[in-house]
């Protein structure tokens, strides 16, 4: 826009003390800072607020707002940092192209970023429902609704499957859809190979309240070797890269305290024999899957957990790749041809 400031410095037709750019972002010298090494992020597409930003762009600029921080914490030697970022003429934005910025702090500086501090009340409070306020508009009459719905019946997000770029899928339920998948393929796999070992592959409910189906399951069949696949948290722009793991990753192999060490040492020794793309995931005692519900029961059982990577969990719009499941598959196969032998 030929009348925006940001625009034409972004143009070239405004000068500016230009500290870093690629395709997306420029990163400027702020031309009338708050406070010395005042620094701006601008986005370069015309976006005027927050309210028309990309999420995804909106997490690349927050990580490059990080990768900037750090640096002007070295350079500045600095230890405090306003970030800040107005939408709207009322909240403080005088230029509406969306920036954010980023204004060194030191003691005793006269910078004034303060407001009056309000205090919540009851009736603010109030204004989220709990939740057994909230209701669900039918569309229909107490009459009409009688026909289809009594007490007690469940309902869910209509989510439906749909295929995305890069041969992934979104739907609802890929928690755990996505393992099923992965131990059907399994046992394809395995179809009409002679084992030494027996193979009892569940799919239990109730994991996500305590994993009850898998305890059950488990001490009916008393296994000696168990392996439970779930669903982790994949890579997003606004995640840590230590918390999450790529979509296309292959299978997620498991280190826990809780789990067995020999059946995650050999889970990574086949998958490396058999060329199996993988990552190794660190958790807790608590892994956050059945195999808490398994390893434990009677006598024990040297129990292990494979992963499938899942944005967005819990939500109606799960995505998965599918090649991260037939990595899980491939791996589970060669694990128990190995027991087999």
């Amino acid at each position: 826009m030929s009348d925006c400031v940001f625009c034409n410095i972004i143009s070239g037709k405004f000068g500016s003390a230009t500290l870093y750019e690629n395709n997306e972002f420029k990163v400027i010298l702020d031309r009338f800072p708050a406070n010395e090494g005042h620094v701006l992020i601008i986005v370069k597409e015309h976006i005027p607020n927050i309210f028309s930003l990309d999420p995804e762009v909106g997490g690349r600029l927050f990580t490059l707002a990080i990768k900037i921080a750090k640096v002007m914490k070295t350079t500045l030697g600095l230890e405090y940092m306003n970030v800040l970022q107005n939408n709207g003429s009322v909240a403080g934005q005088t230029v509406e192209h969306f920036h954010m910025h980023l204004i060194p702090r030191y003691e005793g500086d006269q910078v004034g970023l303060g407001w009056h501090t309000g205090e919540l009340t009851e009736e603010d409070k109030k204004a989220v429902p709990e939740f057994d306020k909230i209701t669900i508009d039918l569309g229909m009459d107490k009459s009409q609704v009688e026909q289809y719905v009594t007490i007690g019946d469940k309902i869910t997000v209509n989510g439906k499957f749909t295929r995305l770029l890069n041969n992934r899928a979104a739907s609802k339920a890929m928690d755990d859809r996505a393992g099923i998948v992965s131990l059907l393929e399994a046992a394809q796999l395995l179809q009409g190979e002679e084992l030494s070992c027996g193979v009892t592959m569940v799919f239990s409910t109730q994991e996500e309240i305590g994993g009850y189906g898998a305890q059950v399951a488990t001490f009916g069949v008393e296994p000696t070797h168990a392996i439970a696949v779930d669903v982790s948290f994949a890579r997003t722009p606004d995640t840590p890269k230590n918390k999450t793991y790529p979509l296309g990753c292959g299978t997620l192999i498991t280190a826990s305290p809780a789990m067995s060490k020999q059946v995650f040492v050999d889970l990574k020794a086949v998958a490396e024999e058999e060329n199996i793309p993988y990552m190794v995931e660190v958790t807790g005692a608590q892994t956050g899957t059945n195999a808490n519900s398994i390893f434990d029961v009677k006598t024990g059982v040297l129990t292990g957990v494979l992963g499938i990577p899942l944005r967005y969990m819990h939500t109606p719009v799960e995505v998965i790749d599918p090649h991260d499941i037939e990595c899980t598959a491939k791996l589970l196969a060669a694990y128990i041809r190995k027991l087999g032998k």
